[in-house]
């Protein structure tokens, strides 16, 4: 990997940041690519690797990775979240493994809502017709919505 990634005339440098091996610029109409040989507009461009000196942290993980932490017990390295969450969460990423991303997002705000509202209620409250009630409501504007 060369560090430098143009050279005096202001060109890519082989092995650079920049190579032309990795696909060519959409800057550049009058170049074939040198490892498909296609124009710009038929170039997928190409998968490169760069060994960096240093780790190097990505700035938009910073507050996921922060609640992740936040969440994890680091006695038993388990995370701490209720159980019927842990479900809700299971269920939203087995549906966007098959690709179901939108159905995901919405089962995944009805679980955690209903699971929210369970946990509040003691078990004697679930009796209650006017709690219940509220509940049943809330549930419904959280599928509708």
């Amino acid at each position: 990997m060369d560090p430098v990634a143009f050279d005096q005339l202001n060109n890519p440098t082989k092995n650079g940041l920049h190579d032309k091996k990795l696909g060519v610029s959409p800057f550049d109409h009058k170049s074939s690519c040198p490892t498909c040989g296609m124009t710009v507009n038929y170039c997928p461009g190409h998968v490169g690797h760069i060994e960096l000196t240093a780790p190097i942290y990505n700035p938009f993980l910073f507050k996921d990775c922060y609640k992740l932490l936040k969440a994890k017990c680091f006695g038993c390295h388990k995370l701490r979240i209720h159980s019927n969450k842990k479900e809700a969460y299971i269920g939203a990423l087995k549906l966007l493994k098959t690709g179901e991303v939108v159905y995901s997002k919405e089962l995944k705000s009805y679980l955690l809502y209903a699971a929210k509202a369970i946990s509040l209620f003691p078990a004697n409250a679930l009796g209650d017709t006017k709690k219940m009630k509220a509940f049943k409501a809330g549930i419904e504007s959280q599928s509708n919505g």
